[in-house]
C-alpha cells in the first residue's frame, strides 16, 4: 500500500533572544525586571527593624542626611528613634538654635516633663522681645541659662510690665538690657512685694529718683534683696559705725555694690583693720562715706599690701592712717601718682606735716610757678620764718 505522504512540519519562528539563548530548546528564564528606586530606601528600613528593632534603627539618620536641612520635627524623630528620652518641640526648637547641653539640662531640671510651652504663641515672642531690647542670641542664651524661669514668663503678665515700670523709673532699653543680662532673676521678682517696697525705702534713706534708677542700673542684683533680712540690717549696722543717713545715701548712690556684701566677711573686718592703723569712729565713718568703694577691696590683695609698703617706706601707723588728705591735698595740686609715690619714698616725714600748712606752702609755690617735687620737700623742711623771707 502506498502511504501518504506526511505532512510536512512547520518550523518554528525563533524570537530574537534564541539567537543568543546558547542551550538550545532548554527553556529560557523570565525576563527580570528592575525595582523601582524609591522602593529602595523603604525597603531597607523594614530590613533594618525587622533585624534590630525599631527604636535602635539607624536608617532613620540616613533619611534625615538626605533630606537636606535639620528641622525641628527631623530633630523630635532623629531624637526617637535613637533611643534616648523623649524630646519636646521646644527642647527640639531651643536645641535648633545651639543652645547648650547644659541649659537645657537646667531647663530639665526646672521644668522636668513639664517643659513644653507653644514655640510660635511663647516661646519665639518671647526671644523676640528680648532681641528688640537689646539682648544678643548669646546674651539671652546665657541668661536663661543662669536663671531658667525666665523662659517660661508670660510675656504680656511680667517681661513688659516690668520693663514699663524701669522706663518709668528712670532707665532706658540698653540700661533695662544690662540689667537683665547681669541679673535675669530680676525679671521674675513681683513689682508690688519687691520692686516698688524698694524704691520707697531707698525715697525715705534719701536717694532721689536718678539716684535710685542709677543704682539699680549698676547694681541690679539689689532688687533680690530682703529688705528686713539684708539691707535694713546693714544700714543699722552703718548707722552704728557713725555714719548718719545721708552719708549712707551718698555712699550707697555712688557704690550700691556695697548693699550686696557681708556684714561678716567685708564690714567688720575692714572695721577692726582701720581701728588697727590708729583711726578713731568718726574717721572711719568719713572714710567708708567719702570712699565706699574701698569696702569691695580684699583686705589681704589689696589693702593690707599698699599699708605695708608704706610702712616699708618709713611711715608709723598714725602717719598711715593721716596719709589720705594729705595725698589728696597733692593730688589737687597737679601732682600725678607716681610722682606722689617718688614725693613720699624720698621723705616720709612730709606726711607728718599738718594739711593746713602743706596746703599753704604749696599755694605760695603754686602762684611763683615753681611748685613741683624737689621745691616742695625743701620748703617742707625750713621753717615757717624762713619759708616767708624767701618765698613770700
Amino acid at each position: 500500500l502506498l502511504e501518504s505522504p506526511r505532512p510536512a512540519r512547520s518550523r518554528r519562528v525563533r524570537e530574537p533572544f534564541a539567537a543568543a539563548w546558547p542551550f538550545g530548546s532548554m527553556r529560557r528564564p523570565p525576563t527580570r525586571t528592575a525595582l523601582p528606586p524609591w522602593l529602595l530606601l523603604p525597603l531597607c528600613i523594614a530590613a533594618a527593624a525587622a533585624l534590630s528593632g525599631w527604636r535602635s534603627c539607624s536608617w532613620i539618620m540616613i533619611g534625615r542626611s538626605l533630606s537636606g536641612p535639620s528641622s525641628v520635627s527631623s530633630r523630635i524623630l532623629a531624637r526617637s528613634s535613637s533611643g534616648t528620652d523623649d524630646v519636646t518641640t521646644a527642647e527640639a526648637y531651643l536645641e535648633s538654635l545651639g543652645w547648650s547641653e547644659d541649659t537645657m539640662h537646667k531647663l530639665k531640671s526646672r521644668y522636668g516633663r513639664k517643659f513644653n510651652p507653644n514655640v510660635d504663641g511663647s516661646v519665639k515672642p518671647l526671644l523676640k522681645w528680648l532681641g528688640d531690647l537689646g539682648l544678643s542670641d548669646q546674651q539671652v542664651h546665657l541668661s536663661v541659662g543662669r536663671h531658667p524661669k525666665l523662659i517660661g514668663l508670660s510675656l504680656e503678665h511680667n517681661l513688659k510690665p516690668f520693663a514699663r515700670w524701669l522706663e518709668d523709673l528712670g532707665l532706658d532699653k540698653p540700661q533695662i538690657a544690662k540689667a537683665i543680662i547681669r541679673f535675669p532673676s530680676m525679671c521674675g521678682l513681683s513689682l508690688q512685694a519687691n520692686l516698688k517696697p524698694l524704691v520707697l525705702w531707698l525715697e525715705d534713706l534719701g536717694l532721689d529718683k536718678p539716684q535710685i534708677a542709677k543704682a539699680i542700673g549698676r547694681f541690679p542684683s539689689m532688687c533680690g534683696l530682703s529688705l528686713e533680712a539684708n539691707l535694713k540690717p546693714f544700714v543699722q549696722w552703718l548707722e552704728g559705725v557713725g555714719l548718719d543717713k545721708p552719708q549712707i545715701a551718698k555712699a550707697i548712690g555712688r557704690f550700691p555694690n556695697m548693699c550686696g556684701l557681708s556684714l561678716e566677711a567685708n564690714f567688720k573686718p575692714l572695721v577692726l583693720w582701720l581701728e588697727d592703723l590708729c583711726l578713731d569712729k568718726p574717721q572711719i565713718a568719713q572714710a567708708i562715706a567719702r570712699r565706699p568703694m574701698m569696702c569691695g577691696l580684699s583686705l589681704e590683695a589689696n589693702l593690707k599690701p599698699r599699708v605695708q609698703w608704706l610702712l616699708d617706706v618709713g611711715l608709723d601707723k598714725t602717719q598711715v592712717a593721716n596719709l589720705k588728705p594729705k595725698v589728696r591735698l597733692l593730688g589737687e595740686r597737679g601732682f600725678a601718682q607716681a610722682e606722689i609715690a617718688r614725693i613720699l619714698a624720698s621723705d616720709p616725714n612730709i606726711v607728718s606735716y599738718s594739711p593746713k600748712r602743706l596746703r599753704h606752702h604749696m599755694d605760695v609755690l603754686g602762684a611763683q610757678g615753681i611748685l613741683n617735687a624737689a621745691s616742695l620737700r625743701n620748703a617742707m623742711k625750713m621753717t615757717d620764718a624762713k619759708f616767708a623771707a624767701c618765698f613770700e
